[in-house]
C-alpha cells in the first residue's frame, strides 16, 4: 500500500489523468515529514476528532493536505496532534493524508471518514470475561493488536432476527501487517461463525441471529507476511477499525461504472436497508473512483467509477445458449453471482479490427479472478487471457479479428468462485489509440534553481501507432506549460520526460494527462485511476518545488 508507483494502465478512450503531488525544490529525503501511524485511524462525519500522528517532523506546526472535500486538518499546539474536522455531509470512505513541510511532503497515509459512533478500544479485553461492551447503536472501534498473543473481545446484546455485520478494516485499507480472524461466540463460549479473508486479508461477519442473548466478537491475527513462528501477531502498528451494526451497511454499488456526466444512477449493495437508487456525480476526470454520499443511518462506504465510454449492465441469462448482444467499444458492469455463473457477450466485428479486452475486478477491490475467452459464433475458442502480469490477476488480451462475423466474449472466475461481491468491469476498446502511462514514484521534488525532470513510461499495445501528447496540469500560473510528445516510433515511443522549468515555490497535487493528437480523426484521451480503495490502486502524485539549491 505504499503508493510509490502508478501501476494502473491508462488504456482508456477518454482522458488519462494522474493526480501528482508535486514538491519542487532540492530536498533531501530525510528532510521531508514522515507519517508512521494515525490514531485514531478515522472519525465520524459531523464531528471533530483529535488525531495523534506518529512520525518524524522537524518543525511544528505543520500543514496537512487531505484528499477530497469536506475534511480539513488543523495542527494543535502540542506537537504531533491535529484536529480532524469532518463536515456533516462529507462522503464516507478512505482519505489520503499528507503532512506538508518547507522541504516537501510526507508519503500518504489513509484516514477514514465514517458514519457511525466512534469509540477507542479498551484494554484489557483479551478474555470474554473482560470483553468491551458495544451498545445497540452502530459503532466503530479504533484499536490495535499491540503485542504478540493479543486478542480483543467485544460483547453485544442481540435479538433474534437481527442481522449483525462486524466488518474489519486493517490490512486491505491501511496496510496493517496482520492477517486477521473474526469469531462470533455465543454466551456458552461456542464459536458460531468464523471469518477469515473476506476482503483481501480482512474478515467480515454477516450473520442473522437465531436466538436472543449475549454474544461476543473476538479478534486475533497472524502476521500478514508468513514466517516460521506459530503465534498470534501483535505490534503497535497493527491498528484497525472494527465496525458493528445491526442496521444498514453498504458494501459497494452496482453498476460500478457510470457516465462521467452524472446522468446515471446506481444501486447500493449490502445489508439491512431497502432497495434504493443513488445519484452519481459529474466529474471532468474519467476512470476516477468517486466517493458516494451515504445516509447517516447506513454504515460503510461506496464509490462509483466515472468512465468516458458507453456503459452497459450485464443482463441474465447471458450464457452460451443465450449470449447478451453488445456493441463495442463499451464498458460492461458484470457480476459472477450465481453458482457456476459464466457471462457470455456477443459482438459483431470486422476483419482487421484490433480490440483490447480487459476484465478488471481486483483493480477495484472485488473478488473475481477473471478468465477471458474469445470464441467464434460456433463456440470454438480463439484466444484466452488470464493474469495481466505478475501481481495482477485481472485479465487482459488483445484480439485481432481474423474475419467478418459474430464473436463471443466469455467472462468467468478462474476458480469458479461466486458471490454478490464478485463484480467486474469488462472494458472493450480499439487498440489503435489505447495506451498507458506510468511513473516511477508518487512524489517528485526539485528546486527553483534548475528544471525538474519527471520520466513518464508509455505502454503501447500491439497496433497502437498514434502520436501522444503528454502534459502536466495543475501548476500555478507562474509556471510555463509542461508537455512532451511521444511519437509512434523512435526513442519517445516508450517514454518521455516532462521538464518543469524553474519558476516559483510550489507544493501540491498535479495531473499527468496523455492525449492522442495524431491522427486527429482518432482523437482520444485517457485518465489513470486515483485510489478509492488504497491498496487496490495507487494514490495521487505529489510535486514539491523549493527555493533551496
Amino acid at each position: 500500500m505504499s503508493g510509490h508507483r502508478f501501476l494502473h494502465r491508462v488504456t482508456r478512450s477518454a482522458p488519462i489523468a494522474w493526480l501528482l503531488l508535486l514538491a519542487l525544490g532540492g530536498i533531501a529525503a530525510a528532510a521531508s515529514p514522515e507519517i508512521k501511524s494515525l490514531a485514531p485511524a478515522g472519525g465520524q462525519r459531523g464531528t471533530t476528532t483529535e488525531v495523534v500522528v506518529a512520525g518524524a517532523f522537524d518543525k511544528w506546526p505543520m500543514r496537512a493536505w487531505v484528499s477530497g472535500t469536506g475534511v480539513r486538518w488543523e495542527a494543535a499546539k502540542e506537537k504531533g496532534k491535529f484536529s480532524a474536522i469532518v463536515d456533516a455531509d462529507a462522503a464516507p470512505g478512505p482519505r489520503w493524508i499528507r503532512l506538508l513541510g518547507d522541504d516537501g511532503a510526507s508519503k500518504p497515509a489513509v484516514w477514514i471518514v465514517g458514519t457511525t459512533k466512534e469509540v477507542a478500544e479498551k484494554e484489557t479485553n483479551d478474555l470474554l470475561s473482560g470483553a468491551q461492551e458495544i451498545g445497540p447503536e452502530p459503532t466503530t472501534v479504533n484499536g490495535a493488536l499491540v503485542k504478540g498473543g493479543d486478542l480483543d473481545s467485544f460483547r453485544l446484546t442481540l435479538k433474534a432476527g437481527q442481522t449483525l455485520i462486524a466488518s474489519l478494516d486493517a490490512n486491505t485499507v491501511f496496510g496493517s501487517q496482520i492477517d486477521a480472524i473474526l469469531q462470533l461466540v455465543d454466551e456458552a463460549g461456542f464459536v458460531t461463525v468464523q471469518s477469515h479473508d473476506d476482503r483481501g486479508l480482512d474478515p467480515r461477519i454477516v450473520h442473522t441471529i437465531s436466538q436472543s442473548g449475549t454474544y461476543y466478537v473476538r479478534l486475533f491475527a497472524f502476521a500478514s507476511d508468513p514466517n516460521s513462528s506459530i503465534k498470534y501477531h501483535g505490534a503497535t502498528s497493527a491498528f484497525y477499525r472494527l465496525t458493528f451494526t445491526t442496521e444498514g451497511y453498504v458494501d459497494h454499488v452496482f453498476p460500478l461504472a457510470v457516465p462521467r456526466d452524472g446522468s446515471a444512477k446506481t444501486v447500493p449493495q449490502g445489508w439491512n436497508f431497502p432497495a434504493t437508487e443513488w445519484v452519481t456525480t459529474r466529474t471532468d476526470v474519467v476512470e476516477k473512483p468517486t466517493a458516494l454520499g451515504v445516509p447517516s443511518s447506513v454504515a460503510g462506504s461506496a464509490f462509483c467509477v466515472a468512465v468516458g465510454l458507453p456503459t452497459l449492465t450485464e443482463q441474465e441469462p447471458n450464457d452460451r445458449a443465450k449470449p447478451q448482444q453488445i456493441e463495442t467499444p463499451c464498458i460492461v458492469n458484470g457480476r459472477i453471482a450465481a453458482e457456476q455463473d459464466r457471462d457470455v457477450y456477443a459482438v459483431k466485428w470486422s476483419k482487421g479490427q484490433s480490440w483490447r479486452i480487459r476484465a478488471q475486478s481486483k483493480l477495484w477491490g472485488f473478488g473475481v479472478d477473471p478468465l477471458l475467452i474469445v470464441e467464434n459464433a460456433d463456440g470454438k475458442e480463439l484466444m484466452r487471457g488470464d493474469d495481466a502480469g505478475r501481481g495482477n490477476p485481472d485479465a487482459d488480451l488483445v484480439f485481432k479479428v481474423p474475419a467478418d462475423g459474430a464473436y463471443r466474449i466469455v467472462v468467468e472466475d478462474l476458480f469458479g468462485a461466486t458471490s454478490f461481491r464478485h463484480v467486474y468491469l469488462l472494458d472493450i476498446r480499439p487498440t489503435e489509440t489505447d495506451f498507458a502511462l506510468t511513473t516511477s514514484a508518487s512524489e517528485f521534488s526539485g528546486s527553483t534553481k534548475a528544471p525538474l525532470e519527471i520520466p513518464v513510461a508509455i505502454e503501447r499495445p500491439t497496433g497502437m501507432t498514434a502520436e501522444i501528447t503528454v502534459r502536466l496540469e495543475g501548476l500555478p500560473k507562474e509556471f510555463a506549460e509542461v508537455e512532451a510528445v511521444s511519437s509512434a516510433k523512435g526513442p519517445t515511443a516508450k517514454s518521455v520526460t516532462l521538464k518543469v522549468p524553474a519558476a516559483a515555490k510550489f507544493s501540491g497535487p498535479v495531473r499527468i494527462v496523455g492525449e492522442v493528437t495524431k491522427p486527429a480523426a482518432s482523437h482520444r484521451t485517457a485518465t489513470t485511476p486515483v485510489a478509492a480503495v488504497p491498496n487496490a490502486r495507487t494514490t495521487s502524485l505529489w510535486l514539491t518545488v523549493t527555493g533551496k539549491p
